[in-house]
Protein backbone atom coordinates (compact mmCIF):
# COMPACT_ATOMS: atom_id res chain seq x y z
CA UNK A 1 0.00 0.00 0.00
CA UNK A 2 1.31 3.65 -0.48
CA UNK A 3 0.29 6.94 0.62
CA UNK A 4 -0.01 10.02 -0.96
CA UNK A 5 0.37 13.51 0.56
CA UNK A 6 -1.18 16.36 -0.30
CA UNK A 7 -2.40 20.17 1.00
CA UNK A 8 -3.93 23.25 -0.16
CA UNK A 9 -4.89 26.92 1.01
CA UNK A 10 -8.80 27.87 0.78
CA UNK A 11 -10.95 30.62 2.18
CA UNK A 12 -13.38 29.29 5.02
CA UNK A 13 -16.35 29.39 2.74
CA UNK A 14 -18.21 26.68 1.48
CA UNK A 15 -17.38 27.11 -2.02
CA UNK A 16 -13.37 27.80 -1.34
CA UNK A 17 -13.10 24.55 1.26
CA UNK A 18 -15.08 22.39 -1.74
CA UNK A 19 -13.51 23.91 -4.75
CA UNK A 20 -9.82 23.45 -3.83
CA UNK A 21 -10.18 20.36 -2.36
CA UNK A 22 -11.69 18.59 -5.12
CA UNK A 23 -8.93 20.87 -7.32
CA UNK A 24 -6.13 19.08 -4.79
CA UNK A 25 -7.35 15.70 -5.09
CA UNK A 26 -7.77 15.57 -8.87
CA UNK A 27 -3.84 16.84 -9.08
CA UNK A 28 -3.04 14.07 -6.69
CA UNK A 29 -4.92 11.70 -9.14
CA UNK A 30 -3.55 13.36 -12.39
CA UNK A 31 -0.37 13.27 -11.19
CA UNK A 32 0.08 9.34 -10.10
CA UNK A 33 -2.69 8.58 -13.11
CA UNK A 34 -4.95 6.97 -10.29
CA UNK A 35 -8.69 6.93 -10.52
CA UNK A 36 -11.36 6.22 -7.96
CA UNK A 37 -11.02 2.35 -8.69
CA UNK A 38 -7.75 2.77 -7.74
CA UNK A 39 -8.38 4.17 -3.89
CA UNK A 40 -8.36 2.12 -0.98
CA UNK A 41 -9.13 5.51 1.63
CA UNK A 42 -8.97 8.79 1.64
CA UNK A 43 -8.30 11.21 4.92
CA UNK A 44 -8.45 15.15 5.09
CA UNK A 45 -7.25 17.42 8.15
CA UNK A 46 -8.19 20.94 8.14
CA UNK A 47 -6.66 23.96 10.15
CA UNK A 48 -9.09 24.66 12.93
CA UNK A 49 -9.93 28.03 11.06
CA UNK A 50 -11.72 26.14 8.04
CA UNK A 51 -15.10 25.10 9.77
CA UNK A 52 -17.45 25.99 6.82
CA UNK A 53 -17.66 22.48 4.87
CA UNK A 54 -16.23 18.95 4.61
CA UNK A 55 -13.73 18.67 2.41
CA UNK A 56 -15.13 14.86 1.27
CA UNK A 57 -18.42 16.50 0.93
CA UNK A 58 -17.40 18.15 -2.05
CA UNK A 59 -14.89 15.54 -3.45
CA UNK A 60 -17.85 12.84 -3.31
CA UNK A 61 -20.28 15.72 -5.46
CA UNK A 62 -17.95 16.63 -7.65
CA UNK A 63 -15.61 13.94 -8.55
CA UNK A 64 -17.45 10.97 -10.55
CA UNK A 65 -16.30 7.17 -8.33
CA UNK A 66 -15.47 8.50 -5.16
CA UNK A 67 -19.00 8.44 -3.71
CA UNK A 68 -18.08 4.73 -2.33
CA UNK A 69 -14.98 5.96 -1.36
CA UNK A 70 -14.04 5.72 2.45
CA UNK A 71 -13.11 9.05 3.64
CA UNK A 72 -12.77 10.60 6.61
CA UNK A 73 -12.72 14.73 7.55
CA UNK A 74 -10.58 15.76 11.06
CA UNK A 75 -9.15 18.78 12.53
CA UNK A 76 -5.59 19.40 11.91
CA UNK A 77 -3.11 20.33 15.25
CA UNK A 78 -3.25 24.14 16.28
CA UNK A 79 0.69 24.28 15.75
CA UNK A 80 2.40 27.87 16.75
CA UNK A 81 3.42 29.45 13.79
CA UNK A 82 1.63 26.65 11.38
CA UNK A 83 0.02 27.66 8.22
CA UNK A 84 -3.55 28.49 8.36
CA UNK A 85 -6.48 27.94 6.66
CA UNK A 86 -5.02 24.90 4.90
CA UNK A 87 -6.54 21.15 3.67
CA UNK A 88 -3.79 18.31 4.09
CA UNK A 89 -4.98 14.81 1.99
CA UNK A 90 -3.49 11.48 2.52
CA UNK A 91 -4.62 9.00 -0.07
CA UNK A 92 -3.76 5.33 0.18
CA UNK A 93 -3.87 3.24 -2.80
CA UNK A 94 -2.73 -0.61 -3.61
CA UNK A 95 -1.58 -0.06 -7.05
CA UNK A 96 2.62 0.34 -7.55
CA UNK A 97 4.02 3.90 -7.98
CA UNK A 98 7.35 3.67 -8.69
CA UNK A 99 7.84 7.57 -8.10
CA UNK A 100 5.43 9.09 -5.84
CA UNK A 101 4.46 12.68 -6.95
CA UNK A 102 2.89 14.90 -4.17
CA UNK A 103 0.49 17.46 -4.86
CA UNK A 104 0.65 20.87 -2.34
CA UNK A 105 -0.77 23.92 -3.96
CA UNK A 106 -0.99 27.73 -3.72
CA UNK A 107 0.45 28.55 -0.12
CA UNK A 108 0.79 25.01 0.72
CA UNK A 109 3.31 24.78 -1.64
CA UNK A 110 5.91 26.24 1.24
CA UNK A 111 5.43 23.29 3.36
CA UNK A 112 7.43 21.00 0.83
CA UNK A 113 10.54 23.34 -0.10
CA UNK A 114 11.95 20.22 -1.31
CA UNK A 115 9.45 19.79 -4.15
CA UNK A 116 10.28 23.17 -5.75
Amino acid sequence: MIALRGAVTCQNTVDSIGEKSVELLKKLLENNFLTAKDVVAVVFSATSDLDAAYPAAAVRANIQGFDSVPMSCFSEMNVKGGLPSCVRVLLFTDKEIVSPKWAYLDGAANLRSDLH
